[in-house]
């Protein structure tokens, strides 16, 4: 993973700057076979791991691997506020389009 967020952790990375078709396209551009997900609904994430783990191909077959993509919300695990500041789901940075 290459740090791509100038240094400044409280900014996303580059891979939180795209779209979730631009991300597509970038893992697919590397020879993965892209899975994303956004982390909300355990039931359908744990079918795309399962999904993912069944195309999973021993290395050194021909044949995309799997790369799971997962975006979640800033503080899923976390407080929603801390000292009467909102945390979950803020976005600390968001770059103009």
């Amino acid at each position: 993973m290459v740090l791509a967020n100038g240094l400044k952790m409280g900014g996303p990375s580059l891979l939180a700057s795209l779209t979730r078709n631009e991300v597509r396209a970038y893992f697919t551009g590397l020879g993965y076979q892209p899975f994303l997900h956004d982390g909300t609904d355990v039931g359908s994430f744990r079918d795309l791991l399962a999904g993912a783990f069944a195309r999973i191909r021993p290395l050194g077959t021909e044949g995309r691997q799997p790369v799971i993509a997962l975006t979640m919300p800033k503080g899923h695990t976390g407080p929603e506020q801390v000292a009467g500041r909102k945390i979950a789901g803020r976005r600390p940075f968001t770059r103009p389009r």
